[in-house]
């Protein structure tokens, strides 16, 4: 029931369940009103659940919601997030992106081939996008024996810095540092919707052992071969002990010049063919 006193029960529980479409409660059973809306405010935040048709969707620190009836039923429920801390405060992006409290495959796609690594720098006419790297990064862990990927370790791989796409940039070690905790929290609250959202396996020690050294091997050959960094300066300036790669994964698999960063278009259609295949 959505009155004082249970809204003081969801509180306590810390946790909001609200089922929209044509399995909506009645408004009634609800102690709403048959056609109108209105606004809670929890006193503390909640997490919040949100059942619809086409899947449920999950938001945390909710510290008010909106519910709108309509015809005796629940039609929709707004829910406003608190924040804390100044980067915090870009997880509306998510919203922004959305068309139902969430993002489309395009989006994501597009945000992730406009992301660029190494800050941009390049020693081509364009940079290399974050996209273009995940796709090197799976294609190395296809590629390193260990055995097949299953298709959720595949997306695990495909959409390991997938947040970036919605920080809108990939983000250095000693900057992650500078900018502390708050970055560090808004950055794994983006990956742990991502997660939900693509239903990503959690990391054993030995896939993380296995991701971490394709995505080494991936950053010392594009520091070499698309960011312009001499093989001493990887080692030394960066810390990128591998060798890089002489041979580039992505060229067996799309063909092209080796190394080359791709227009954002094509880096955006590959991502997203590959994404398809994998979670379509």
């Amino acid at each position: 029931m959505l009155t004082d006193a249970g809204v003081d029960y969801l509180t306590r529980k810390g946790i909001l369940r609200v089922r929209l479409g044509e399995d909506a409660l009645p408004a009634a059973e609800l102690g709403l009103e048959a056609d109108g809306s209105r606004t809670f405010e929890p006193l503390t935040p909640v997490q919040a659940v949100v059942l619809a048709d086409d899947g449920a969707f999950y938001v945390d620190l909710v510290r008010s919601f909106t519910v709108t009836t309509a015809g005796g039923r629940v039609q929709s429920v707004a829910l406003v997030r608190e924040t804390n801390g100044d980067w915090l405060s870009m997880l509306p992006v998510l919203q922004d992106a959305a068309e139902s409290w969430g993002w489309t495959d395009e989006d994501l796609a597009f945000r992730l081939a406009r992301t660029y690594r190494w800050g941009g720098e390049s020693a081509w006419p364009r940079p290399l996008s974050v996209a273009q790297h995940s796709l090197c990064v799976l294609a190395l862990r296809r590629a390193d024996g260990s055995g097949a990927l299953s298709a959720a370790q595949a997306r695990a791989e495909l959409l390991h810095d997938a947040e970036e796409g919605f920080l809108g940039f990939d983000c250095i070690s000693p900057l992650k540092r500078v900018l502390g905790e708050p970055f560090r929290q808004v950055s794994d609250r983006l990956m742990a919707a991502i997660a939900r959202r693509y239903a990503l396996p959690g990391w054993t020690s030995e896939t993380h052992r296995l991701h971490k050294q394709a995505d080494h091997l991936a950053a010392a050959a594009e520091a070499v071969h698309c960011a312009g960094w001499t093989p001493r300066e990887a080692r030394e300036v960066l810390g990128l002990t591998q060798e890089a790669l002489a041979d580039d994964p992505l060229q067996a698999v799309y063909g092209g010049t080796p190394w080359e960063p791709w227009p954002s278009e094509l880096a955006a259609r590959r991502f997203l063919d590959e994404l398809s295949g994998l979670h379509g």
